[in-house]
């Protein structure tokens, strides 16, 4: 407390002992669902309370202060931002130097393995939509800000891939639209070597709670 009664900077974060961090003051108790009283100003019966209490706020596990999880890396939305810059700089080079020996390399083998970097390319995309979608889900059904600005961050991070994947995809010949969509989800959803990963990504889909149990 200040003189006066007036809390001093970072007193919602309780007594850390030293000043917060940039991290901890833009993420702390930033989370709009975990506010009770804002959410119930939408009414209690509204479908959207009524689902974060039973898929969230009655799960079967708790813990006193879900605001105790700390990020290891204490990403903020300017960090992140700056991070990713650099990265698709670097990416940027590398597609432009692939593109480069690609049109002078005349090697059949070469053009082999390319076809098939291509094929696994575009039916990998299912398996990263669904990562990118899981991740959307987690950011909005966490009990804190803290797990909610991660998961965001890492949907942020599987919609990057889906994004790139198409200037390897695009490479001459480029395959016909309808072949995408159809040909490759096909491959995805029955030959055998994708049905692990196909699988895997289907359960999070059913996991409602955010204890991950099945939808009830």
């Amino acid at each position: 407390m200040r003189p006066g009664g007036r809390l001093a900077p970072g007193s919602a974060l309780g007594e850390l002992g030293r000043a917060p961090t940039e991290y901890e003051i833009v993420t702390h108790a930033m989370n709009h669902t975990t506010t009770r009283p804002l959410r119930w100003r939408w009414g209690r019966t509204r479908f959207g309370n009524r689902y974060l209490r039973r898929h969230r706020d009655e799960a079967a596990i708790s813990v006193p202060d879900w605001n105790r999880f700390r990020d290891p890396d204490e990403m903020t939305y300017r960090k992140y931002n700056r991070v990713q810059d650099e990265a698709e700089t670097f990416v940027d080079r590398v597609l432009d130097e692939y593109a480069d020996r690609r049109r002078t390399d005349l090697d059949p083998r070469t053009r082999m393995a390319r076809t098939g970097s291509r094929r696994c390319s575009r039916r990998s995309a299912f398996a990263v939509h669904g990562l990118q979608m899981s991740a959307a889900y987690l950011a909005q059904i966490a009990p804190a800000s803290y797990i909610t600005n991660a998961a965001a961050f890492q949907t942020g991070d599987e919609l990057r891939r889906v994004q790139r994947w198409p200037a390897d995809v695009a490479a001459p010949p480029r395959p016909p639209r309808t072949r995408f969509r159809g040909e490759d989800r096909e491959r995805w959803e029955r030959d055998r070597e994708w049905q692990g990963a196909r699988r895997a990504i289907e359960r999070t889909f059913v996991a409602r709670d955010w204890t991950k149990r099945s939808s009830r």
